[in-house]
């Protein structure tokens, strides 16, 4: 069974939405799409990613916080 999800997020820099479409599987395996291209990432790679961004996003607040 997969289900498909669309979500809609606003930047906090700028007045811009982007829509980004995911669908996941029995297997916890999700397809992020968008603008016609697409990744599959497992949930071992999910939670990598997951803590990669983490790791962008407190640097980039770090940085942002010294200007």
């Amino acid at each position: 069974m997969t289900k498909t999800f669309t979500l809609e997020f606003l930047s906090e820099q700028t007045l811009v939405t982007e829509g980004l479409e995911y669908s996941s599987d029995e297997d916890g395996n999700i397809m992020i799409l968008q603008d016609g291209m697409y990744i599959t990432l497992t949930p071992q790679q999910q939670i990598a990613l997951k803590s990669l961004l983490e790791a962008h996003i407190d640097m980039l607040q770090f940085v942002w916080s010294k200007r």
